[in-house]
């Protein structure tokens, strides 16, 4: 997964080598006061308490900065990485920062090097870019030089990932496409909403229509699939309107492109989205009850009676599919299910239902995450099913589930695993516990 970022600054170009705590783009949207002093808060941002950090911060802990790669090299080489630290380099030239076909060092770290419209940059930093003057957010209104800069940012990443794709795969392994964070989390006040947040917040998608539409365009022609992280609805819309531009330019084709979460979406852009083959990849773990209180009372109006509306992709024709956001959520899948069947909490099953009316059936709710899944990724002649030919993925239960009262989920245990026919988990006996 290749994450696109870019920044606007001033000056030549220099190299900027950052260090960050964590890796998890998701807990970087959160307001998290103990990385908050790591990060600049945008001015347009003011309204994010002290300390907090939204997706688009800016790093701000420089450690050194270089004039060329080689120095960056050495800096990097140099430097002591432990496990919960992660080196990035950015690179700013001209007011502006690329990025593309990372270079990766044992270590891990991100390095730089030189592309063919200049410096390019692979960083797991979101750095907002914020919208260009008289840019409506379309891909006709944008300054030929934004647009050229999109076009620029999207040649390296695809390229890459078109390449990496071709060079072959494995049962295990594949390259498939790529992701896009088009906006941050409603938590965080990162999620891109077309109408501000109780507290007043205001947040803008993190790649506008404009920047976004030339990126997927050219994933969609290389065949790629996007995956493309949008949660609040303004996000969702300009996902929605990338794909409506890839489809435009490139005609029909056999696509499964897919926009991730969907946590507050409107009605019409559900039926947008089915209506052009558009996956919605969402996550039951997010609607626990548990951890809704903070999310709803961030949105504070009728916004939040409609989160997570699971029944409403499939009325609307869309396929829906069922993962687990691991590993930044818990990805046991028992409870993930009983999320899903009953709209309650698998933290604390005693609080009452998230709008228990989008509960799904379980039989419904495996299927998406395994039938469905397993097409999203084109991957559906292999697995997803138990049927001739494909292979032979399944878990044995201490119990059936489908005749069982659903809390039961929360206590059934897994027996045996088999992947590929092959038995790679085996439960000692309870005696032996």
């Amino acid at each position: 997964m290749t994450v696109l970022t870019r920044q606007r600054s001033h000056g030549t170009m220099k190299l900027h080598i950052l260090r960050s705590t964590g890796t998890d783009p998701h807990e970087r949207g959160r307001n998290d006061a103990g990385l908050g002093p790591h990060f600049d808060i945008p001015r347009h941002r003011s309204d994010i308490p002290a300390g907090g950090m939204p997706v688009h911060a800016v790093p701000r802990r420089v450690l050194e900065e270089a004039t060329t790669v080689a120095e960056a090299h050495d800096i990097i080489a140099s430097a002591k990485v432990s496990a919960s630290t992660a080196l990035t380099v950015a690179t700013y030239r001209d007011g502006r920062a690329a990025a593309a076909s990372p270079e990766m060092s044992p270590a891990g770290v991100a390095v730089v090097r030189p592309g063919g419209d200049g410096w390019v940059v692979h960083t797991n930093h979101f750095l907002d870019a914020g919208p260009a003057d008289g840019d409506t957010g379309t891909p006709e209104s944008a300054s030929a030089e934004r647009y050229a800069h999109a076009r620029a940012v999207r040649g390296g990443m695809v390229e890459r990932a078109a390449a990496l794709a071709a060079h072959g795969s494995t049962p295990y392994l594949r390259v498939t496409g790529i992701k896009v964070m088009v906006d941050g989390t409603v938590d965080g006040c990162t999620a891109a909403l077309g109408k501000p947040y109780a507290n007043g917040a205001e947040a803008a998608p993190i790649w506008s229509l404009a920047e976004l539409a030339p990126v997927v365009a050219a994933a969609d022609a290389a065949g790629l699939r996007v995956a493309l992280h949008a949660i609040g609805d303004e996000a969702v819309r300009v996902a929605i309107g990338a794909v409506e531009h890839a489809v435009a330019l490139n005609g029909p084709k056999g696509r499964r492109h897919r926009i991730e979460h969907l946590e507050v979406v409107d009605a019409a852009d559900i039926d947008r989205l089915a209506a052009l083959g558009i996956t919605a990849g969402m996550q039951p773990v997010h609607a626990d009850p548990a951890i809704q209180d903070d999310w709803r009372r961030t949105l504070g109006d009728e916004r939040a009676d409609r989160g997570f509306p699971w029944p409403e992709m499939t009325g609307a024709g869309a396929v829906l599919v069922l993962g687990t956001d691991s590993p930044t959520s818990p990805h046991a899948p028992l409870p993930n299910m009983f999320v899903a069947a009953t709209r309650r909490s698998a933290l604390d099953p005693s609080l009452p239902a998230n709008l228990a009316h989008y509960a799904l059936p379980l039989a419904d709710a495996i299927v998406h995450a395994t039938r469905d899944a397993a097409w999203a990724s084109r991957s559906d002649h292999l697995h997803g099913r138990l049927a001739e030919g494909q292979y032979a993925d399944f878990v044995v239960l201490d119990r059936d589930v489908f005749a069982r009262p659903l809390d039961e989920l929360l206590d059934t245990r897994v027996l045996r695993t088999v992947v590929g026919g092959r038995t790679v988990h085996h439960a000692r006996p309870e005696a032996d516990r």
